[in-house]
């Protein structure tokens, strides 16, 4: 169905000189087992993208935390320490649907 849908478009397009866009001219021959795949690789690779301003965030929070205090607490520096794996547990995730999706379907 959408593949006809998308050959409709292609013609339409061809009949008014028009060229295909970078985005038709990729999904031009995908199915929707395609489109998914490369939609679960594409939030994976933002996600992995994301990795050093999300790091940086964090880190950034948790030095003027500790500028600011005089004294912290055990519990202070386990919280930051759990944010931080946060975001490596995410950051791997992202890494692994970025690569996995797109080098082995």
């Amino acid at each position: 169905m959408e593949g006809s849908k998308l050959e409709k478009e292609q013609d339409k397009n061809e009949e008014q000189g028009k060229q295909p866009g970078l985005v038709q001219a990729i999904l031009r021959y995908s199915d929707s087992k395609d489109m998914l795949l490369m939609s679960l690789g594409m939030v994976g690779c933002f996600a992995d993208g994301s990795s050093a301003p999300l790091i940086m965030l964090v880190l950034s929070h948790i030095m003027n935390k500790y500028a600011v205090e005089s004294s912290f607490t055990l519990h202070d520096i386990n919280q930051d320490s759990i944010a931080l794996v946060y975001v490596a547990i995410g950051v791997g995730m992202g890494a692994f649907l970025g690569e996995y999706w797109f080098t082995f379907f």
